[in-house]
């Protein structure tokens, strides 16, 4: 299988292409990273994609809790069953507040949840291990193939010194864009299988 790399911000393919959308420089990373894995389409399993938006009362899931939701519904899993999670963190305090989103905790306990080490590689759900969207500087139209790459290579066990331990079999990643009031416009959830070990 051929690796795919995604290098130097603003000299992608996807950074070319200024006349078309989001949603066709999409299409092209997904076309363009099945080519390269030698897959089609009749390969991908699943695929969901959802649109929530956040209701006006405080304590409610936002746009990121309601497709978590959603997402471990359509999988039939829940956040206890994810082995290792990429999370949209395009802030500092982002990897903190979607632990909360996604389930991984209470609201209110992310931080003590990142600070106890469970988040770290090696410890019991490990989020990030790429180095997250800040260390890539968090380049439009690939962050979530970025996510969707280093999950896939955690799941085959192929990610190097990064690597989870314990043969991790679920892995997750959480993405939002646009602004849509004061949350994201929308989220996109992707619950991954490891493959089969024989």
């Amino acid at each position: 299988m051929s690796e795919t790399y995604i290098a130097g911000i603003g000299m992608t393919p996807l950074a070319k292409h200024l006349t078309l959308s989001v949603k066709q420089l999409s299409a092209m990373a997904i076309d363009q990273a099945l080519q390269d894995a030698g897959i089609g389409k009749d390969a991908v399993q699943a695929a969901w994609f959802c649109n929530m938006r956040q209701g006006a009362l405080e304590g409610q899931h936002g746009v990121r809790g309601q497709c978590s939701l959603r997402a471990y519904e359509v999988a039939g899993v829940g956040p206890q069953d994810i082995s290792l999670a990429e999370l949209h963190d395009a802030s500092a305090i982002a990897e903190i507040l979607h632990t909360e989103n996604c389930g991984f905790c209470d609201y209110g306990d992310g931080g003590a949840l990142v600070e106890s080490g469970a988040t770290r590689l090696g410890g019991r759900l490990p989020l990030n291990v790429s180095g997250g969207l800040l260390s890539k500087g968090h380049p439009i139209g690939a962050t979530g193939a970025i996510q969707v790459h280093e999950v896939v290579t955690q799941l085959r066990g192929e990610a190097g010194q990064r690597q989870v331990p314990g043969n991790p079999r679920l892995g997750m990643t959480e993405n939002g864009g646009g602004f849509y009031g004061l949350e994201e416009a929308a989220c996109v959830v992707g619950i991954f299988e490891a493959p089969s070990r024989h």
